[in-house]
C-alpha cells in the first residue's frame, strides 16, 4: 500500500510552513505614513505644531506628535519627555484649531486668519473690518497639484488650510499656519512668506526647505499630455489643409487612418489628464504618445501624396505644413503660461483649442484654393469631352 500523508497532517505541516513566511511578509511590508499638518499654538513662548498621520486616523482627532520652534520658525526639535507630559495634560480636542488670530501690541490691529477649504491665509490691517489676501495658492494649481499625492482624497479636505498661530517675535510677530498634507506655512517678521515640509524622519530638528518654483509641483506626465493635444491639433491641421486640396487624388485610408488614431489619441490625452495618480497617467500617455506618431505620420503622408500626384503644388503643401506646426506651437504657448502658473487651466485650454481651431480652418482655406487653383486636367482623345447639342 502506498504511503500517504493525513489531510489533518497536511494542514499542520501547512501551518508550520506558511504562517512564518506571512509573518515575514508582514513585519516587512510598512504601512505608507501621510503626515498632516492640522496644528499650530503658541506655548511658553515657543510655537507649537502638531501632526497625525492620515493613513492611522481623521485629522480631526487630537495630533499624534507635537514640534516646537523657538527661534521664529526657523528650526524645529520634539518636545521633550517633561514637555510633552505636561502639554498633553494641558490638551484638549481643540488645542491648535484656532482658525483665526491677530497679533500682539504694539500691531494689534494686524490679523490674520485662514480660507475653509483653500490654501490660503487672508490678513487684515484694521482689526479685522476688512480683509485681503497674505498668502495662498489658487484653487486650480491646488487641484492640480493634489494628483501628486497618494490616496489624498478630496483636496478642499485634506490639502487646505487648517488652523493658525501669531507669535511676538523681536522686530515684530511670526505667523505659522497648519495646511494638511502640504505642511507649514510661515510668515517671518519681515512679512515674507514660505512653504514648508514636515522635515526627515528619524532626526531632532529640521529647517524648512526652499518653496518650490511655480510649475514644479505639477506631474511631468500631465504637462506633456497638455503639449501632446497641441502637437495633435498642428498634425490634424496639416492633414486636413493636404486632404482637402488633393481631394480625388489623395488615397482615402490616409484619412481614414487619421480619424482611427487622432480620435482614441484625443481621448487617451485627456484621460491622462485627469487620471488619479501616476500609474494611470504612464498607461494613458504611452499608446496616447504612439497615437501621436502615427497621426503625425498620417499628417505628412497625406501632403507627400498629394504632391506627388499632382493635386497639390510645392509652395502651397510648403505652406500648409509650416501652417501646422505654426499652429502647434501656438496651442502649445497657453499649456506653458498654465505650467508656469501664469494662466489658469481653463483659460489656458479653451485658448489653445481657439489657436488649435483657426490653424485647422486656414489650412483648410489654403488647401481649398490650392484645389480651385490647380489646372484642369488635358481631356483625353480617347473619351472626347460631350458637348451638348446646339439649339436650332
Amino acid at each position: 500500500r502506498a504511503w500517504r500523508l493525513r489531510p489533518a497532517t497536511v494542514r499542520r505541516l501547512a501551518l508550520v510552513v506558511v504562517l512564518p513566511a506571512a509573518g515575514l511578509a508582514m513585519a516587512a511590508t510598512s504601512a505608507p505614513r501621510y503626515p498632516t499638518a492640522v496644528a499650530a499654538l503658541t506655548w511658553h513662548d515657543m510655537i507649537v505644531v502638531g501632526e497625525v498621520d492620515a493613513n492611522h486616523q481623521s485629522a480631526l482627532e487630537q495630533p499624534e506628535s507635537w514640534r516646537a520652534s523657538a527661534d521664529g520658525a526657523r528650526t524645529w526639535r520634539a518636545l521633550t519627555a517633561d514637555e510633552q507630559a505636561r502639554f498633553t495634560a494641558a490638551a484638549t480636542a481643540s488645542t491648535g484649531r484656532a482658525e483665526q488670530q491677530c497679533a500682539p501690541a504694539p500691531t494689534a490691529d494686524r490679523c490674520y486668519r485662514v480660507a475653509r477649504g483653500h490654501l490660503r491665509v487672508e490678513e487684515s490691517a484694521d482689526g479685522g473690518r476688512s480683509w485681503t489676501v497674505g498668502w495662498g495658492i489658487s484653487d486650480d494649481r491646488r487641484d492640480r497639484w493634489a494628483r501628486s499625492f497618494d490616496e489624498l482624497g478630496d483636496a478642499e479636505t485634506h490639502l487646505s488650510s487648517r488652523a493658525l498661530t501669531v507669535a511676538g517675535r523681536p522686530g515684530g510677530h511670526v505667523v505659522v499656519v497648519a495646511n494638511g498634507r502640504d505642511g507649514y506655512a510661515v510668515r517671518d517678521v519681515t512679512g515674507k512668506w514660505q512653504r514648508i515640509g514636515f522635515g526627515t524622519e528619524g532626526l531632532d530638528s529640521w529647517t524648512a526647505p526652499a518653496s518650490p518654483a511655480p510649475g514644479d509641483d505639477l506631474p511631468v506626465e500631465l504637462v506633456l499630455a497638455k503639449y501632446y493635444l497641441a502637437v495633435l491639433a498642428g498634425a490634424v491641421a496639416i492633414a486636413v489643409g493636404c486632404g482637402w486640396a488633393g481631394r480625388g487624388g489623395v488615397p482615402g485610408w490616409l484619412g481614414l487612418g487619421l480619424l482611427l488614431t487622432a480620435v482614441p489619441g484625443t481621448l487617451l490625452g485627456v484621460l491622462g489628464m485627469h487620471a488619479g495618480d501616476s500609474m494611470e497617467r504612464l498607461l494613458a500617455a504611452v499608446p496616447g504618445t504612439a497615437a501621436l506618431v502615427v497621426a503625425a505620420g498620417l499628417a505628412l503622408g497625406t501632403a507627400v501624396a498629394a504632391g506627388t500626384t499632382g493635386t497639390l503644388g510645392g509652395r502651397a503643401a510648403t505652406g500648409i505644413v509650416a501652417l501646422g506646426v505654426a499652429t502647434a506651437a501656438g496651442a502649445a504657448v497657453p499649456y506653458a503660461l498654465w505650467a508656469r502658473d501664469a494662466l489658469d487651466e481653463r483659460a489656458a485650454s479653451l485658448l489653445a483649442l481657439a489657436v488649435g481651431g483657426v490653424g485647422v480652418l486656414a489650412a483648410g482655406w489654403i488647401g481649398d484654393r490650392a484645389r480651385r487653383d490647380r489646372p484642369a486636367p488635358p481631356p483625353d482623345p480617347a473619351y472626347p469631352r460631350w458637348e451638348p447639342a446646339a439649339r436650332r
